[in-house]
Protein backbone atom coordinates (compact mmCIF):
# COMPACT_ATOMS: atom_id res chain seq x y z
CA UNK A 1 0.00 0.00 0.00
CA UNK A 2 1.74 3.43 -0.81
CA UNK A 3 1.17 6.53 0.81
CA UNK A 4 -0.88 9.34 -0.98
CA UNK A 5 0.89 12.80 -0.59
CA UNK A 6 -1.21 14.47 1.72
CA UNK A 7 -0.78 18.01 -0.96
CA UNK A 8 -1.13 18.65 -4.68
CA UNK A 9 1.57 21.28 -4.52
CA UNK A 10 3.48 23.96 -2.26
CA UNK A 11 1.23 26.48 -2.84
CA UNK A 12 -2.01 24.10 -1.53
CA UNK A 13 0.08 23.34 1.46
CA UNK A 14 0.91 27.10 2.59
CA UNK A 15 -2.84 27.60 2.15
CA UNK A 16 -3.65 24.93 4.33
CA UNK A 17 -1.11 26.03 6.62
CA UNK A 18 -1.80 29.62 6.91
CA UNK A 19 -5.49 29.27 7.24
CA UNK A 20 -5.88 26.18 9.05
CA UNK A 21 -8.52 26.76 12.27
CA UNK A 22 -7.68 24.91 15.55
CA UNK A 23 -11.12 25.48 16.70
CA UNK A 24 -12.75 22.33 14.63
CA UNK A 25 -15.40 20.68 16.31
CA UNK A 26 -14.64 16.88 16.90
CA UNK A 27 -15.88 14.77 14.72
CA UNK A 28 -19.33 12.84 14.76
CA UNK A 29 -19.42 8.97 14.58
CA UNK A 30 -21.60 10.01 11.13
CA UNK A 31 -18.86 12.20 10.18
CA UNK A 32 -16.18 9.29 10.95
CA UNK A 33 -18.61 7.01 8.89
CA UNK A 34 -19.30 9.03 5.91
CA UNK A 35 -16.10 10.66 5.34
CA UNK A 36 -14.66 6.70 5.18
CA UNK A 37 -16.60 6.50 2.14
CA UNK A 38 -17.35 7.93 -1.30
CA UNK A 39 -20.80 8.37 -0.77
CA UNK A 40 -23.01 10.31 -3.37
CA UNK A 41 -25.89 12.23 -1.68
CA UNK A 42 -28.33 14.57 -3.67
CA UNK A 43 -27.43 17.33 -1.18
CA UNK A 44 -23.78 17.43 -0.44
CA UNK A 45 -22.56 15.90 -3.81
CA UNK A 46 -20.02 13.62 -3.70
CA UNK A 47 -17.84 13.09 -0.29
CA UNK A 48 -14.57 12.49 -0.48
CA UNK A 49 -12.28 11.13 1.62
CA UNK A 50 -10.45 13.13 4.36
CA UNK A 51 -6.36 12.85 4.68
CA UNK A 52 -7.19 13.27 8.31
CA UNK A 53 -6.32 16.84 8.73
CA UNK A 54 -8.41 17.78 11.82
CA UNK A 55 -7.91 18.52 14.75
CA UNK A 56 -4.74 17.78 16.53
CA UNK A 57 -3.39 16.29 13.13
CA UNK A 58 -4.51 18.98 11.17
CA UNK A 59 -2.19 21.12 13.84
CA UNK A 60 0.23 19.37 13.90
CA UNK A 61 0.50 19.33 9.58
CA UNK A 62 -0.15 22.83 9.80
CA UNK A 63 2.74 23.34 12.73
CA UNK A 64 5.29 21.39 10.47
CA UNK A 65 4.35 23.08 6.92
CA UNK A 66 5.30 26.63 9.02
CA UNK A 67 8.30 25.68 10.39
CA UNK A 68 9.83 24.80 7.39
CA UNK A 69 8.73 28.23 6.38
CA UNK A 70 10.26 29.67 9.83
CA UNK A 71 13.63 28.40 8.60
CA UNK A 72 13.64 30.19 5.72
CA UNK A 73 15.70 33.65 4.77
CA UNK A 74 14.72 36.21 6.41
CA UNK A 75 13.37 38.08 3.11
CA UNK A 76 12.16 34.74 1.79
CA UNK A 77 10.38 34.07 5.12
CA UNK A 78 8.91 37.47 4.85
CA UNK A 79 7.30 37.33 1.52
CA UNK A 80 5.73 33.74 2.17
CA UNK A 81 4.00 35.01 5.19
CA UNK A 82 3.21 38.29 3.25
CA UNK A 83 1.83 36.72 0.44
CA UNK A 84 -0.11 33.66 2.74
CA UNK A 85 -1.02 35.06 6.07
CA UNK A 86 -3.83 37.46 5.17
CA UNK A 87 -5.94 36.63 7.87
CA UNK A 88 -7.38 38.84 9.91
CA UNK A 89 -9.31 38.79 13.22
CA UNK A 90 -11.73 40.87 15.05
CA UNK A 91 -10.45 43.56 16.88
CA UNK A 92 -11.52 43.01 20.22
CA UNK A 93 -12.40 47.09 21.05
CA UNK A 94 -13.45 48.20 17.61
CA UNK A 95 -14.96 44.31 16.67
CA UNK A 96 -13.63 45.91 13.65
CA UNK A 97 -11.37 43.17 11.22
CA UNK A 98 -7.88 43.78 11.02
CA UNK A 99 -4.59 41.99 9.71
CA UNK A 100 -2.34 39.28 11.98
CA UNK A 101 0.58 40.87 13.91
CA UNK A 102 2.75 38.76 11.96
CA UNK A 103 1.34 39.70 8.26
CA UNK A 104 2.64 43.38 9.42
CA UNK A 105 5.95 42.59 10.97
CA UNK A 106 6.48 40.66 7.44
CA UNK A 107 5.12 44.25 5.59
CA UNK A 108 7.04 46.73 7.57
CA UNK A 109 10.65 43.89 7.13
CA UNK A 110 9.98 43.81 3.47
CA UNK A 111 9.45 47.79 3.29
CA UNK A 112 12.99 48.65 4.18
CA UNK A 113 14.79 47.89 0.65
CA UNK A 114 16.90 49.99 -1.09
CA UNK A 115 14.30 50.49 -4.23
CA UNK A 116 12.47 52.29 -1.19
CA UNK A 117 15.11 54.45 0.56
CA UNK A 118 13.82 57.95 1.65
CA UNK A 119 10.18 56.66 0.62
CA UNK A 120 7.74 58.12 3.72
CA UNK A 121 6.64 55.05 5.54
CA UNK A 122 2.73 54.79 4.68
CA UNK A 123 4.06 55.25 1.05
CA UNK A 124 6.87 51.94 1.42
CA UNK A 125 3.93 50.06 2.78
CA UNK A 126 1.10 50.54 0.79
CA UNK A 127 4.07 49.49 -2.26
CA UNK A 128 5.16 46.13 -0.38
CA UNK A 129 1.13 45.63 0.16
CA UNK A 130 0.65 46.44 -3.37
CA UNK A 131 3.68 44.73 -4.70
CA UNK A 132 3.30 41.12 -2.89
CA UNK A 133 -0.75 40.91 -1.82
CA UNK A 134 -2.05 43.05 -5.29
CA UNK A 135 -5.35 45.03 -4.75
CA UNK A 136 -5.64 48.54 -5.42
CA UNK A 137 -3.29 51.92 -4.56
CA UNK A 138 -3.79 55.33 -4.78
CA UNK A 139 -0.78 56.76 -6.45
CA UNK A 140 -2.41 59.86 -7.84
CA UNK A 141 -3.72 60.69 -4.06
CA UNK A 142 0.05 59.34 -2.44
CA UNK A 143 1.81 61.74 -4.98
CA UNK A 144 -0.19 64.42 -3.84
CA UNK A 145 0.32 64.15 -0.34
CA UNK A 146 3.83 63.08 -0.06
CA UNK A 147 4.93 65.53 -3.19
CA UNK A 148 6.33 62.15 -4.68
CA UNK A 149 6.37 62.09 -8.97
CA UNK A 150 4.19 59.41 -10.85
CA UNK A 151 6.38 57.67 -12.95
CA UNK A 152 9.33 57.34 -9.98
CA UNK A 153 6.17 55.71 -7.67
CA UNK A 154 5.58 53.38 -10.41
CA UNK A 155 9.08 52.59 -11.70
CA UNK A 156 9.70 51.27 -7.53
CA UNK A 157 6.33 49.78 -7.56
CA UNK A 158 7.67 47.68 -11.16
CA UNK A 159 10.98 47.09 -8.90
CA UNK A 160 9.53 45.82 -6.00
CA UNK A 161 7.59 43.70 -8.05
CA UNK A 162 10.32 41.98 -9.81
CA UNK A 163 12.55 41.91 -6.66
CA UNK A 164 9.51 40.36 -4.81
CA UNK A 165 8.48 37.55 -7.54
CA UNK A 166 12.16 36.26 -7.57
CA UNK A 167 12.96 36.36 -3.92
CA UNK A 168 9.44 34.18 -3.51
CA UNK A 169 10.56 31.88 -6.51
CA UNK A 170 13.62 31.24 -4.82
CA UNK A 171 11.80 30.49 -1.29
CA UNK A 172 8.91 28.18 -3.49
CA UNK A 173 11.99 26.25 -4.88
CA UNK A 174 12.87 25.77 -1.27
CA UNK A 175 9.98 24.64 0.13
CA UNK A 176 9.22 22.51 -3.22
CA UNK A 177 12.36 20.08 -2.14
CA UNK A 178 11.45 20.24 1.44
CA UNK A 179 8.00 19.03 1.21
CA UNK A 180 8.90 16.36 -1.69
CA UNK A 181 11.91 15.19 0.56
CA UNK A 182 9.18 14.96 3.47
CA UNK A 183 6.40 13.01 1.35
CA UNK A 184 3.60 16.47 2.11
CA UNK A 185 3.50 16.59 -2.09
CA UNK A 186 3.05 14.49 -5.25
CA UNK A 187 6.50 14.14 -7.23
Amino acid sequence: MTEEPLFKSTHEALVFAFNYAGQQSPKTPLMRMIQSKDLEDDRLGPVKKSKGLAGLDGAAQAGMILAEVCRLPDDQHNVIVARYYRAQYECKCCEQPRPREEWKIAIDALSHCIELEGVHKHVRLQMVRKAICGGDIDIKGLCDKYLLSKPTLYRQLSMLKQKYRKIESMAMIRLDKQFSDNKLLVA
